[in-house]
């Protein structure tokens, strides 16, 4: 297991999958797992994979209501995304 690394490519062959990283030998192995969070799919694209996805990383907020109105929503609310602004709070409409 290899922890806090930098991949800069990731070459995939029949029989093994062969990773760089910015700092030592390459590393060789039949198969590969990598938890890259947020960045899983750059990472997938760098090993030249159809990645039909992006991640869009964004911040949100949380708010508890009062107690005496705990029973009205009882899940998250989420805003409705547009094209424009997917995933963060648009002020202007312009």
């Amino acid at each position: 297991m290899l922890l806090d690394s930098c991949v800069r490519s990731i070459t995939e062959r029949s029989a093994e999958v062969e990773v760089v990283l910015t700092e030592g030998e390459p590393i060789r192995a039949s198969q590969f797992i990598a938890c890259a969070g947020l960045q899983a799919d750059r990472l997938a694209r760098s090993a030249r994979l159809d990645v039909q996805l992006r991640i869009i990383p964004f911040r949100g907020e949380y708010f508890q209501l009062p107690t005496t109105k705990s029973d009205i929503v009882r899940h998250l609310i989420y805003r409705y995304p547009t094209r424009r602004c997917p995933f963060s709070a648009c002020t202007s409409h312009a």
